[in-house]
């Protein structure tokens, strides 16, 4: 019966850090949408809306990299909402730097309307990650926004929760 009550108690904690950084990653960036490439990102609070026009390389990732980090600095983790209909493929470099990148963050991918070529490199990327010890979840194929969206504040606890276990 103790070890009932610490372990509601310990999950009480969790859930108050969590909470925490709920609270202060809202509202703590302000919208600004900035290119790069043929790409662009719009930077929402914690979530990043990506769009990717045509082939991408290692620079646009690294640019990508440079753009969310303060976000990750101050939050702790990220949700990148990527739009890739009109994505072409991710050179070699670029996956490479990505996979092992993002093995170092807690990142979480949604991905819109991934076509069979977006698809495939995205799934390459994961299992990359996966054989570098990453800590994030695998990539989320959705259809459309509305559906991405609906995700997101179910993700966001879990996230939450996932950065306060790490740091508590």
């Amino acid at each position: 019966q103790c070890q009932a009550v610490a372990a509601k108690l310990r999950a009480a904690s969790l859930r108050a850090a969590a909470v925490r950084y709920l609270r202060r990653a809202s509202h703590s960036f302000l919208m600004t949408t900035t290119h790069f490439s043929t790409h662009s990102i719009l930077i929402d609070d914690n979530i990043g809306w990506v769009t990717i026009r045509g082939a991408a390389s290692r620079s646009d990732i690294e640019r990508l990299v440079a753009l969310v980090t303060p976000v990750l600095a101050q939050v702790g983790y990220l949700i990148l909402v990527c739009d890739v209909s009109q994505a072409g493929a991710l050179d070699a470099e670029g996956r490479r730097f990505m996979a092992a990148w993002f093995t170092r963050v807690t990142v979480q991918f949604i991905f819109i309307r991934a076509g069979t070529v977006p698809r495939t490199v995205i799934t390459m990327v994961d299992r990359i990650g996966q054989l570098l010890g990453r800590d994030r979840q695998r990539s989320i194929f959705v259809n459309s926004e509305g559906e991405a969206r609906e995700l997101i504040p179910s993700l966001r606890a879990e996230l939450a929760l996932r950065v306060a276990r790490r740091t508590a």
